[in-house]
């Protein structure tokens, strides 16, 4: 990033030396050792040469730093991600991590935050970010890879479903797919059930045929994705995000008000969505203790607020109530597999 403004000889080697000279005093001061040495007694230490590698210690002064070269030299961000995959370093398993920091999560502390890289390229222009993500895909030839690229076709602005869907196909081909089958079902679960939500956003779900049907693929790829015993939350949310969905457009498409709804589903609706909603309400159940009990659940705090919001949004729904031990559709320990 600094090699335009470090003036040195062919034979001279860059040294922090060089790079201090870029910064004004009051950014050196946030300037730390990399590898900080552990504390020694004065002699020692007066003896012993500065650390050659430092670091900014905050990362957002970091930022700050390479977001300004970055403009200074008018970069092109696309041009950068292109010409880094022109290089055959996929080929070696070894920089996977590598690619996986880049093109799908980057840690944030003990969390996981999509691609710092691709929510850029998504704001400069969303259609190249998506052949980039194909790309960094069919590549590496990685599940996880494929997935993320699907999603992101699937969920960017406008969507392409039809091409999210063709590239979680290509996903379960991977060359690592077998051990991750189940995220694998469940990002698929995720990508219908986005295009379920636009349809029925767009108005073209017509009747409660339309709807099953719908529901029913995306449930299967959620049935998919559960694991026995019951450990893995997601799959469970979706699922009871498809029954909101569909009770959604029950009531705002067949019924007056929430208890006509209630009385709808229970007595007058196909057989699929008679206990839509108690299986819901035991699903969120299950997630419930799933959070409470599974050791090194990811992110457990934000899978208890997405169970916590479904819940209370079938509460408002249902304002009266629903019994919780209403017929289910079966028990969560059947997983579909």
């Amino acid at each position: 990033a600094f090699n335009n403004y470090i003036r040195v000889s062919a034979e001279e080697t860059i040294t922090y030396e060089h790079i201090k000279r870029l910064f004004n005093e009051h950014l050196l001061n946030l300037m730390v050792p990399a590898e900080p040495v552990r504390p020694k007694s004065r002699s020692s230490a007066l003896m012993e040469k500065a650390p050659q590698c430092y670091t900014l210690q905050h990362p957002l002064v970091a930022d700050l730093v390479l977001e300004k070269v970055f403009k200074a030299q008018e970069c092109d961000l696309f041009g950068v991600v292109r010409k880094f995959l022109e290089f055959p370093i996929y080929e070696d398993e070894r920089f996977l991590p590598i690619f996986e920091e880049l093109f799908l999560y980057c840690k944030f502390g003990t969390k996981l935050k999509f691609s710092v890289l691709f929510e850029e390229l998504k704001v400069i222009n969303p259609e190249r970010a998506a052949e980039v993500f194909k790309e960094a895909a069919v590549k590496t030839n990685d599940a996880g890879i494929f997935a993320n690229a699907a999603r992101f076709l699937a969920k960017k602005k406008p969507p392409s479903f039809s091409e999210a869907k063709g590239v979680i196909h290509q996903a379960f081909q991977a060359k690592n797919a077998k051990p991750r089958l189940r995220n694998l079902y469940h990002t698929k679960g995720v990508i219908l059930f986005a295009e379920m939500k636009d349809l029925i956003k767009s108005r073209k779900v017509k009747d409660l045929k339309k709807l099953e049907e719908l529901a029913t693929e995306v449930l299967k790829a959620h049935h998919e994705a559960r694991t026995f015993p019951p450990t893995y939350p997601h799959p469970l949310i979706g699922e009871v995000n498809v029954w909101l969905a569909c009770i959604e457009w029950i009531m705002k498409n067949e019924c007056d008000d929430s208890g006509d709804t209630l009385h709808f589903l229970t007595k007058r609706s196909p057989p699929f969505f008679r206990t839509c909603a108690s299986d819901s309400f035991y699903l969120l159940d299950v997630v419930d203790r799933i959070v409470q009990t599974v050791p090194n659940l990811t992110d457990p705090e934000e899978t208890q607020r997405l169970s916590n919001r479904a819940r209370v949004t079938l509460i408002a729904i249902f304002k009266k109530g629903i019994s919780l031990f209403g017929p289910r559709r079966g028990e969560i320990g059947r997983a579909h597999v």
